[in-house]
């Protein structure tokens, strides 16, 4: 009897290793379970995010929270009338490889501490409230392939930290109120192919552009 209960818990753990399932007794990730929450807490009514549970020991069945191993790699939450502000904390979710909170209420700025998701490919704040400069931090992001703001009210110079992202495909600042020069430092993004920089006040087109051989989506005015 010993040897088929053995035989059965080896079974279970090749599956859930071969296959890349999440066993709740597997998520050690506590540090994630805290970001969540901290974010969760700064929202006025979370009411979308009721299955947030704290009783939960892995937030991977979270509405709009993917995992993939004992991480959390995914945070989807589009268009669920979230009101609030971003916590610092989500910086912690080191795993994270895409954030998407577009097409919702959410204000304040961009934490410095998102610098430290530098696993991320994906990024899109777009269509919020957001305000403010964006931090030098972002620079960081040397993953990142998409870095979509577009629809927002940042402000300030867009910042020459953006030409270290060298993974970057996609930047999308439009509708906003960013001013000053584009940055030449811009011209360094040779993967980029879609970049839109309209609906800003910007100023004088830096002829680095021209450096960006595989552009095939180029928006300024």
């Amino acid at each position: 009897m010993a040897r088929s209960v053995s035989c059965i818990v080896m079974l279970l753990l090749h599956f859930s290793g071969c296959c890349g399932l999440l066993l709740v007794s597997d998520y050690s990730h506590t540090s994630d379970i805290e970001a969540l929450l901290a974010f969760k807490k700064e929202l006025e009514q979370p009411n979308a995010l009721t299955n947030w549970d704290t009783t939960l020991a892995t937030p991977c069945s979270w509405t709009g929270v993917s995992c993939t191993g004992p991480g959390v790699t995914s945070l989807n939450l589009f268009n669920m009338g979230l009101k609030g502000v971003m916590s610092p904390l989500l910086g912690n979710l080191i795993n994270l490889h895409s954030l998407n909170v577009s097409e919702n209420y959410l204000s304040g700025e961009i934490p410095a501490q998102f610098g430290n998701l530098i696993a991320l490919q994906y990024l899109d704040l777009s269509n919020n409230l957001f305000t403010g400069s964006l931090p030098p931090s972002l620079g960081r992001l040397s993953n990142l392939k998409q870095l979509v703001l577009g629809s927002n009210s940042f402000s300030g110079s867009i910042i020459p930290d953006l030409g270290s992202l060298i993974e970057l495909e996609r930047l999308d600042l439009s509708i906003n109120s960013f001013t000053g020069l584009i940055p030449s430092e811009i011209g360094k993004l040779s993967k980029l192919e879609h970049l839109d920089l309209s609906s800003n006040s910007l100023s004088s087109i830096p002829p680095q552009l021209g450096n960006l051989t595989d552009l095939v989506d180029l928006t300024l005015a």
